[in-house]
């Protein structure tokens, strides 16, 4: 299940950059019949590629588990993506609504992943104990 999951987010993730880099800002709320800015416009495709990494990541940590030491690392680019949301929305006012149902998501999500993750070895660990002592 747990696989599952991560695999599922890494999907989200990798096609939600997808659509970013294919569309731009454009692809973003709030943004129809706004002048583009081509400054503006080249950070966030550039941002939407490393989303699309982001996700291959997670799919990679998924199919290949013994690398889930790295799910600490890219839960943590994440959650960094979430606190740039907040900066974002202390420094320049609020945005779209979905903007801040993606920021609640980034900053709860990785922590209840890796609280998961967590447990899962925890409790691989005691039924190895467990079966080693019976």
């Amino acid at each position: 299940m747990f696989r599952t999951v991560v695999v599922l987010v890494g999907l989200a993730l990798a096609a939600f950059g997808a659509y970013y880099l294919i569309l731009g800002t454009a692809g973003l709320p709030d943004t129809e019949g706004t002048p583009v800015n081509p400054t503006l416009e080249s950070q966030f495709r550039f941002y939407s590629a490393m989303m699309v990494g982001v996700g291959a990541a997670f799919i990679t940590i998924a199919i290949k588990f013994q690398w889930a030491n790295m799910l600490w690392l890219v839960c943590l680019m994440v959650f960094m993506g979430g606190i740039g949301r907040v900066l974002s929305w202390a420094f320049s006012g609020t945005p779209n609504y979905l903007m801040i149902i993606l920021m609640v998501i980034e900053l709860a999500f990785p922590a209840a992943l890796l609280v998961w993750h967590k447990y899962i070895a925890k409790t691989t660990e005691l039924r190895k104990e467990f079966a080693r002592r019976s």
